[in-house]
Formats: C-alpha cells, structure tokens, sequence
C-alpha cells in the first residue's frame, strides 16, 4: 500500500515486481496473461473476470512481459511487471465504498498515469493507463516532483466520471472491459485555495492546470504569493509560511518548466 496522497500532476516512479505467468491467449492486437495477482470477486454484480489481462507491445503501456509479448505463444511460461518507469498523474480519484471491478481487491482508490513524455490530451475520450495504488500487486511507487506543493491542500470532493483506461481486464474473446470505471471522487486530488499575487490579484486554485484570476483578465500569478485562508491557529500560520517562503524567489513559468522537466510531457491547456 502506498501512503502518499497521489495529486493530479504528481511525477512519480513506478515499478512492479516481475512475477510467474502463464500466457492464456494470443490475439493480433495483445496477449492475455493469466494474472498472478487479483482474484476473482464472487460477489461482483455484472462482471465475469476470466482471470485473464490483457498485455500490447505499444509504447504507453506500463505493464511488459519477458519475453516480450509480441513473442510469446499460448500456454507459454512468462513473466510480467513494471520496469522502473517514469510517469506523471492525470487523475486521481478515491472510491467510497470501494469500487465493483470484477477482481479483489476492490479500489478505494485509483490514479491514472501516462509515461514520461506523454502530454495529456483534453480531447481524448479516455487516455491513460489506471492503478490501484493499494493493490496487492508488488508496486513500488515513489514521487519525484509535485507542481505547486507548497499549496497542497488536501482531497476535493466533486464527482467526476474516470479519466482513464484502467488496467484492460481481458473478458474473453478478446474483448478489453475496463477496470477502472465508476464515478469516484475529484479527479484531481485537490480542494481549491485562495491566494493574491504581488499585484494584489487573486487566484483560486484547483490543480497546477486551474489557475482561475478573480478578476476575469487571465494570465499566471505573479509571485510571491500569500494565501488567503479563512481562520487563523497554527495550522494557518504555517500554512501562510510555507506558500510565502516557497515563492519569495521563483516564478510560475519556472514552477512548470520544472514539471516539464520531469515529466518530458507539455501542460495541459484548458
């Protein structure tokens, strides 16, 4: 299980450990791998797991198998995991009771990433691969860089409908059903914040993509940056702290230069 609360843009490590498989199928477009790890879910309604997952040879998918999957046959011995890859978070979604897929353990939560150098496209219908952080797969997952941290402010709460592929749970017959689906909670991890820049505009911020200025004109906060927040108390005070030291020196170009950096990928554009 992993303990971090993932956030939309959030540049991770991931890896999972390569594990004993067998391959149940070959199709033109994929192999079907027996997976080692989930388990059937009796009490699923609606679903029929074959216990069988999907796998391509295509650039953005995070799972390979060894030997490469464009080689394996049917009934052959194999191995399946994540080499250490780099990938940045496009959504991330909590799920309250944990979400029906057909497989256990069911997610409570789930994140959706592309690989590095790949830019989120707002057009795509579904775009990305989807994880359950808290699966019993051996994921190792670690963050890198996380745009604006300074201005972590903890879960949102408006419900959105998954961004993302899920992990193509292979139904038989070729056929690709999508692991992740559901409505979940805030696709991007954040509850908005308040702030004015050093020409006394306001912004409110929902994500490293969703500045939004008050005043309607546009552009990006000029820093330093002083939060807005309601109350007062410690917790506020070191709040204010943080969000003032962070962007005494700096920029917001520079913030998503380095994002840009890390990611290999371009920003999405709203």
């Amino acid at each position: 299980m992993s303990d971090i609360d993932f956030r939309a843009g959030d540049v991770l490590t991931i890896a999972c450990a390569f594990t004993e498989a067998t391959v149940a199928g070959v199709a033109r477009s994929h192999v079907s791998i027996r997976w080692p790890w989930w388990r059937r879910d009796p009490d699923a309604e609606g679903f029929d797991w074959n216990g069988n997952v999907a796998i391509t040879d295509e650039a953005a998918e995070l799972f390979r198998t060894d030997p490469p999957a464009g080689r394996l046959r049917a009934g052959q011995a194999c191995r399946v995991g994540i080499p250490p890859t780099v990938v940045h978070v496009i959504a991330a979604q909590t799920f309250d009771p944990p979400l029906e897929t057909g497989w256990l353990p069911r997610p409570a939560r789930e994140i959706v990433v592309l690989r590095h150098g790949e830019s989120e496209d707002a057009s795509a219908v579904e775009q990305g691969t989807g994880l359950n952080p808290d699966d019993d797969m051996p994921l190792t997952i670690s963050l890198l860089f996380r745009p604006f941290a300074f201005l972590d402010a903890g879960a949102g709460g408006s419900a959105i409908s998954d961004a993302g592929g899920g992990v193509r749970a292979d139904t038989g017959g070729g056929a690709r059903a999508d692991g992740g689906g559901g409505a979940g909670v805030d696709g991007g991890g954040y509850a908005g914040v308040d702030v004015v820049d050093r020409y006394e505009r306001a912004w409110h911020f929902t994500g490293p993509w969703g500045w939004h200025a008050y005043d309607g004109r546009g552009g990006a906060p000029a820093w330093p940056l002083t939060l807005l927040a309601d109350g007062g108390g410690p917790a506020v005070a070191e709040r204010t702290a943080r969000v003032a030291a962070a962007t005494r020196t700096g920029s917001h170009e520079a913030e998503i230069e380095r994002w840009c950096r890390a990611s290999g990928a371009e920003p999405l554009i709203r």
